[in-house]
């Protein structure tokens, strides 16, 4: 993890790390489980799948992003035994290297397709989140991807206008600026 070691979450009384599509190894209904995922669809269906048969007696719910009220809705149908104690976003779907670098360890050379698209998108999102920023997007007009992106963002930042209201007087700041390039048309990138 690059935000905390093993060692480190052991000394917190953390004793079991597991996948939620690792093989069951039985129940243990005395201990509580702490999960963190991202709010993917197939994430929530593995999730509601081990609600509706528990290993754990009690589960508490992070997710690094916003979750959607169907996904919501579909925990609460499958927690028959009532063992969620709280469900929390965390907006942290991205990897900060340093206080002023992120990376959402997307392979380069990627082409961007819908799946990969969307997960920028909710990666960017989290980030404007997790800074409390509503930013003005701007794009470089000569990439498809990176105009792609924008109007993605800005969709997503237009259905989600209430989580991005951070209680501030937006009319005597300007927007900060979230410029989107395109790195495979950058002349430097080659030579790194």
């Amino acid at each position: 993890s690059m935000v905390f070691s093993r060692s480190k979450v052991l000394e917190k009384d953390v004793f079991l790390f597991q996948r939620l599509d690792a093989e069951r190894r039985g129940q243990m209904l005395h201990l509580k489980a702490v999960v963190f995922l991202r709010p993917t669809r197939e994430n929530v269906e593995m999730l509601a799948k081990e609600l509706r048969e528990p290993m754990f007696g009690e589960y508490h719910l992070f997710f690094s992003n916003v979750l959607s009220n169907d996904a919501v809705r579909m925990l609460a149908q499958a927690d028959e035994f009532e063992l969620v104690k709280q469900i929390h976003e965390c907006y942290g779907d991205f990897y900060a290297l340093m206080p002023d670098a992120f990376t959402l360890s997307i392979p380069p050379n990627s082409t961007l397709t819908t799946p990969l698209a969307d997960r920028v998108r909710d990666g960017l999102f989290a980030l404007l989140l997790a800074l409390k920023k509503k930013p003005a997007i701007r794009y470089q007009v000569s990439s498809h991807d990176a105009g792609r992106i924008a109007a993605l963002l800005s969709q997503h930042i237009d259905q989600h206008q209430e989580t991005l209201d951070f209680g501030q007087n937006r009319m005597e700041d300007a927007p900060p600026l979230l410029l989107i390039l395109d790195r495979s048309e950058d002349p430097i990138t080659p030579l790194l």
